[in-house]
């Protein structure tokens, strides 16, 4: 039998042992220390002096994203890490706004390295990014779940507007970051983040008016009104409950509230005998 080759061995450094096997795979490395993400650039850099998928021989690290592409080839961390590193970074944007968060910040809240939210986020704007997809996806898809329980169109729209109301009060400052983030100066958060909530604030418009349309289609809803004119008028009556209550947390937002605000929308103001 032949003789083996040696097992290629980098310098161990925070307790991490990065060992080139055979098979040219690599074992993951933990960072331990506060200047996590200096020494991932640096065990990755070690591991850029052989082949990898993306990097040149040799290639240099100078930037997070570039330690990020790295880190997304090692094993993922176990747990609900995303989970808590979001949670983390909504707390500090809540606090401080975009500009005055840091990652360092966000890591400290957490049990983890800055390695290892490199790993699920590309940099501080993929995690604002990821929050405003949260916030808009978790109003669509309630607001979705609770229509489809009901085949009548007033029942649908209450079920809705509860399902709404419900989102705003367990996630107060998810919806308020959704908010702040549609005012915000052009420079204010990165482009990404506005883009997700031109988009997903249109799309869970649309959605409302599917319902409106329908109704309309079924003869429910009078055609006085085209569907996009309705849908506007009780998204803004919507619109404003929510930013009323993310002012002041002791207004109602409650199955009471949206039932009235149904009933004005189908009723309206004027006298039923005019």
């Amino acid at each position: 039998m032949g003789r083996q080759p040696p097992r290629r061995r980098g310098r161990r450094g925070n307790g991490a042992d990065e060992t080139q096997t055979q098979s040219g795979s690599w074992e993951p490395f933990q960072a331990q220390s506060a200047t996590a993400l200096c020494k991932a650039r640096s065990a990755a850099a070690r591991v850029s002096t052989y082949p990898q998928p993306g990097l040149a021989r040799g290639g240099r690290l100078d930037s997070p994203e570039a330690a990020f592409s790295i880190l997304r080839g090692m094993s993922a961390p176990k747990g609900n890490a995303r989970k808590q590193i979001l949670q983390a970074a909504l707390k500090q944007f809540a606090a401080n706004g975009y500009a005055g968060a840091s990652v360092r910040n966000i890591v400290a809240e957490t049990p983890f390295t800055q390695p290892t939210l490199y790993y699920y986020f590309r940099n501080k704007a993929a995690l604002y990014k990821a929050l405003l997809d949260l916030a808009h996806d978790e109003c669509y898809e309630r607001m979705q779940a609770a229509a489809a329980r009901h085949r009548e169109f007033p029942a649908q729209l209450v079920e809705t507007v509860v399902a709404l109301f419900k989102t705003v009060r367990e996630k107060r400052d998810l919806m308020r970051l959704a908010f702040a983030s549609a005012f915000a100066a052009p420079k204010e958060i990165p482009p990404e983040a506005r883009t997700v909530t031109l988009v997903k604030g249109k799309r869970n418009l649309a959605f409302v008016e599917s319902l409106i349309r329908q109704a309309q289609a079924r003869q429910a809803l009078t055609p006085a009104f085209n569907s996009t004119e309705l849908a506007y008028a009780l998204y803004s009556a919507l619109t404003f409950e929510v930013m009323r209550f993310l002012l002041e947390p002791q207004k109602p937002l409650n199955r009471r509230r949206a039932e009235r605000l149904v009933a004005l929308f189908l009723q309206g103001a004027l006298p039923r005998n005019r």
